[in-house]
């Protein structure tokens, strides 16, 4: 979705002619998730982590046919 003072422009599932620029400022882990399972009466335990992967993106600009946005 883009909005130019007050005309709006919906895309499904893109708009044609829109350009984002942006650059990856960093990559990095997210703290550890700990996932804890216990089958009562069968003395059954599980204990399992993750940690989940983000990557932080810095949008410098949105252009639409070539016209920039502020």
């Amino acid at each position: 979705m883009i909005r130019q003072n007050s005309q709006i422009k919906i895309g499904h599932p893109w708009l044609k002619g829109a350009v984002v620029r942006g650059r990856i400022s960093h990559a990095h882990f997210e703290k550890k998730i700990t996932i804890y399972k216990m089958i009562p009466k069968k003395k059954t335990r599980r204990e399992l982590g993750c940690r989940q992967r983000l990557t932080r993106f810095i949008v410098d600009s949105i252009s639409l046919n070539e016209n920039e946005m502020a």
